[in-house]
Parts: structure tokens; sequence; C-alpha cells
């Protein structure tokens, strides 16, 4: 059965959740150590007459059980809740930065990344504007000035990018770069392949090199996430639009999206 058939024979089950505002919250709101009622009212800003029914419901679906002097929710309600929890994030995430999202094209982000877009809901979009065109290029400098560690995926390159992340590279911060196939005859040309042989002999340097194609560029820190697109149905980088948090559940996702993709790469010989 697809997901379609499922829910077209499940649908009054699915909407008995998803159609009740309360339930959700009471869901998302109970936890294995018992949640009082009165807890439950003032999450939610409702009255016990209100929220009782909500958890006879649950409780009907082995969602939510007595637990100590409150509820809690069953292994099934933690599950269904983990579930919600998902979705929301994932919502939330789109919802908050609708038009970055749409303009731009998210193909070449792995699936199981994809998955996890909720990670990046506290982000904030960064832009160019008329009287600083070059706002997101000095806020990226800035980001790689005070790292003390660089994880970098290229779909492009600048000689100014290539000189600030030269300069940590000698001053002994680890840089780990991974590029893939379409950007080596520009690495192969100056002033790029001169930068890179000097910087070949540096242990605290690793290139990597995949061959799917790359569409976004991201770079995580020790503290941050910048991370920037290909414009949608477009052979152009959006370099005047960037996504960035402070975020340790951004800078996680980060990191483990570079491990995702250099788990497929090879290093490359400088």
């Amino acid at each position: 059965m697809t997901p379609l058939d499922v829910f077209e024979r499940y649908y009054k089950a699915i909407q008995s959740i998803y159609g009740s505002r309360l339930m959700v919250q009471i869901l998302l709101s109970v936890n294995p150590e018992g949640t009082p009622l009165s807890r439950l009212r003032e999450i939610t800003g409702s009255t016990s007459q209100a929220l009782i029914p909500k958890i006879r419901k649950l409780e009907s679906l082995s969602l939510v059980e007595p637990l100590g002097s409150g509820y809690g929710p069953t292994t099934l309600g933690r599950l269904i809740a983990q579930k919600i929890g998902d979705f929301s994030l994932t919502m939330g995430t789109l919802t908050a930065h609708l038009q970055f999202w749409e303009d731009h094209d998210l193909s070449s982000v792995p699936w199981p990344m994809l998955e996890r877009l909720g990670d990046l809901l506290n982000a904030e979009i960064i832009y160019d504007t008329g009287t600083d065109i070059l706002h997101v290029y000095y806020h990226y400098l800035q980001l790689i000035s005070e790292a003390n560690e660089i994880f970098g995926i290229s779909a492009v390159m600048s000689p100014g990018l290539a000189e600030s992340l030269g300069s940590r590279v000698t001053q002994g911060i680890p840089v780990h770069l991974l590029v893939n196939a379409a950007m080596i005859p520009l690495l192969e040309k100056e002033p790029y392949r001169s930068q890179m042989s000097a910087l070949g002999s540096f242990e605290n340097f690793h290139v990597w090199l995949i061959d799917r194609p790359i569409r976004f560029g991201m770079t995580v820190t020790d503290s941050c996430i910048s991370l920037g697109f290909y414009k949608r149905n477009a052979e152009i980088y959006d370099s005047s639009t960037d996504l960035f948090s402070r975020d340790p559940n951004a800078i996680a996702w980060g990191r483990n999206l570079f491990e995702h993709l250099r788990s497929e790469a090879v290093p490359l010989n400088l």
C-alpha cells in the first residue's frame, strides 16, 4: 500500500489527532516522568474541562496513560509525538524562510539531510542590500576569521575566498574542504593552482573530491553555519543570499551533511 492508500483507509484516525490542536499540544507536552494536569493547563492555555475529554481520547488510542500525579506518553505515544514533532519542525523551518527555500535549488542535498531540515529552524537569512552589495560576502569572511575549525563544501570559488581560507590554514586552523569534479578545471587555473600547491604541505589542510553534483555551498565552523544555494531552475549561484545560524542544532546538521558527503568522496592529491 502506498502512503496515499494508507491515508485513505485510516484518515479518520489520522484526523482524530491532527484535527485537534489541543490533542497535538497534549501529545507534545506530556513527558515520561508524568505531566500534571495543572502544567498542561499552563502549556495549552486551556481549562481542565477542555483538556480532560482530549486526554481520555488519547488514552483510548493508547497514546497517553495516567502516570504518577499526571499523564505520560505510552511507547506508541512517544513514537507519534516524535513524528508530529519532526513534521512541525520541518513545516516551521519552511514557513519561517519560505521565500529562501522557494527561490533555491535543494535537489543536491542528500535526502537524509532534507528529512532533518527542521534543525535549521532558528537560522536567519542574510541579504545583500542596495547600500551594502557585499554584505553576505563580508559576513562570510567574518565567520571564517573567527573559526577554530572549518568544514566547507564548495560549489563556487573566488580569489578572495581562497585567500581567506589559505590564511587560516597557515595560521594552523584545521580546514576540511570538499569539492565536486566540476570545480577541478577552475582549481587548475591561477591563482587557485598556486594557492592549492602552497597549502599542500600543511597537515591541517584536507581536500576531498566527490562525483555527485553539488548545487550549494556550505561552511561549518565550531560556532556557526553558512549555507547558500544555486538559484532554482538556473545555473547561477546566488551569492547575494545566505542562511546563517549559531544554533547548535544547525551546526550539527551541517557537520552531518559534510560527513555524509565525505563518506562518498576521495582525498584530492594537492
